[in-house]
């Protein structure tokens, strides 16, 4: 008879014991399973994995790999090549210990052609990405829906990639209140840090910020304040005490700077 879906092709299972030693079921078990009824051309298969948790007798699937090579860990059905669904506030955590300065890193490549025949990345190209999605729903109890597209933090390829040529640029996208689709905000390129139109940078702080070099002859710098910009003058010390102390105010501000 022909293989059906569903049908388990081969196993591998481990079995558990109570304090009496008598065996109490299958506490472990990997399963390869027929995704297809199986013909003479058709014949796909995925493979599930079980574990048992501490202090539980109950198995259930913990990962799969399914009949198209995508692997889930929590899902049976993985959306992309690896996809992790939870049920707590876990995080993918990469660990690395050595010797040297450098951490773990995550590492995207792209490129355009084939596995056996790429081609060069172009410009325009994402070449790293991170996105953000969620769900809506009319209200805290009713079922949510997966959104769409929400936030986005992308490395994007400047120019067509040569042996010589190879400029990228960061980008940040985001979604307003009120709205469904990121566009946008900040881009950071070789020219410097360039805001979208009709955006400000807004800083947390009551003391002012400053922008600019520290120091030297020429180092003035625009202070803000309260929201008003001043351009430092420079001023010089000696004065008196009076003046030294309304200058050593007026540098804390932000608003002016030693010669």
């Amino acid at each position: 008879m022909a293989i059906t879906s569903g049908e388990v092709l081969a196993e591998l299972k481990a079995y558990g014991q109570n304090t009496a030693g008598s065996f109490t079921g299958i506490r472990a078990h990997i399963k390869h399973v027929a995704a297809e009824n199986h013909t003479d051309t058709n014949q796909g298969a995925y493979i599930s994995f079980f574990t048992t948790p501490i202090a539980s007798t109950t198995l259930a699937e913990v990962a799969r790999f399914t009949d198209t090579g995508r692997f889930g860990i929590g899902t049976t059905a993985p959306n992309k090549l690896v996809e992790i669904v939870t049920q707590s506030a876990d995080s993918l955590r990469l660990t690395s210990y050595n010797n040297g300065a450098a951490a773990g890193t995550f590492q995207c490549v792209k490129g355009r052609g084939t596995l056996s025949s790429p081609l060069r990345t172009k410009s325009g190209d994402s070449i790293a990405g991170f996105n953000g999605f969620g769900f809506y729903a009319a209200d805290d109890v009713s079922a949510g829906t997966l959104t769409g597209l929400l936030a986005q933090f992308l490395y994007v390829a400047a120019e067509n990639f040569t042996s010589t040529n190879q400029g990228t640029f960061w980008k940040l996208n985001t979604t307003a209140i009120g709205a469904t689709s990121p566009v946008q905000r900040v881009q950071i390129d070789e020219n410097g840090i360039t805001l979208a139109d009709a955006h400000n940078l807004v800083t947390g702080t009551t003391t002012g910020m400053k922008i600019g070099t520290v120091g030297g002859a020429s180092g003035q710098k625009l202070g803000f304040f309260n929201q008003t910009p001043i351009v430092q003058p420079l001023l010089a010390t000696g004065a008196g005490k009076v003046v030294d102390d309304v200058i050593t105010v007026l540098q804390n501000l932000g608003l002016c700077r030693q010669s």
